[in-house]
């Protein structure tokens, strides 16, 4: 694999996409749901990251999740993104609907 460039952009960039990943189903983790749950729908209803600081996507970063409301259909996440340091430097947030369907949806 080819080292990242050093823009600063691409780095942020790769961070965005990844910090997307695992929001919306830790917000699933209490009612005993996951990606692979038959009748689970599921979508993002806004997603916002914010920088605090220069990161380094090509080095080992911990993404801390947790999910303080999931309920009425909703779910709300927050991430945490620390450096091997242990500096934070970068927060997210994401907001979804998940809906557990009572059968499945016929197809047209």
């Amino acid at each position: 694999m080819a080292p990242l460039p050093k823009d600063e952009k691409i780095h942020q960039a790769l961070l965005l996409y990844a910090s997307d990943m695992g929001l919306l189903g830790t917000a699933n983790n209490p009612h005993g749901l996951n990606f692979m749950s038959p009748l689970l729908q599921s979508a993002s209803l806004d997603h916002a990251t914010w920088f605090h600081g220069k990161l380094d996507f090509s080095d080992w970063l911990l993404y801390h999740i947790d999910s303080p409301v999931s309920g009425n259909a909703r779910g709300f996440s927050r991430g945490s993104i620390y450096n091997k340091k242990g500096q934070l430097v970068a927060s997210c947030v994401q907001e979804g609907l998940m809906r557990l369907w009572d059968k499945p949806k016929s197809k047209k």
